[in-house]
């Protein structure tokens, strides 16, 4: 949840990224944090994608449904007539570098 919240700072607001590194939130979050679907709201039943990590944890909360795919792991869901493959790719989050100033 912490990682969530640095996504919802007020305007001037500021979140350590590591490092002694900061970053100012310069404008206003589209919507506030109490503005999203809380997890209590939500049917236990959805059928989510998510990684196994995510999976697990969803399940420990109640969430009957949750498929974690390791990288390259592919479905497919049908509705009718309609099919949609899905595969877990992996990514990368920020510039090819950024690891060397930001490490985990």
């Amino acid at each position: 949840m912490g990682s969530l919240r640095a996504h919802f700072l007020h305007k001037g607001d500021h979140v350590h990224v590591g490092h002694g590194i900061a970053s100012e939130r310069l404008t206003e979050p589209a919507i506030s944090i109490e503005q999203l679907l809380v997890q209590q709201k939500l049917d236990k039943n959805i059928p989510i994608l998510t990684t196994k990590e995510a999976s697990e944890k969803l399940k420990r909360i109640g969430f009957t449904h949750a498929y974690g795919l390791s990288k390259w792991d592919a479905v497919e869901v049908e509705k009718g007539e309609a099919r949609l493959r899905l595969t877990a790719v992996p990514g990368r989050h920020g510039k090819r570098g950024c690891r060397r100033c930001c490490p985990r």
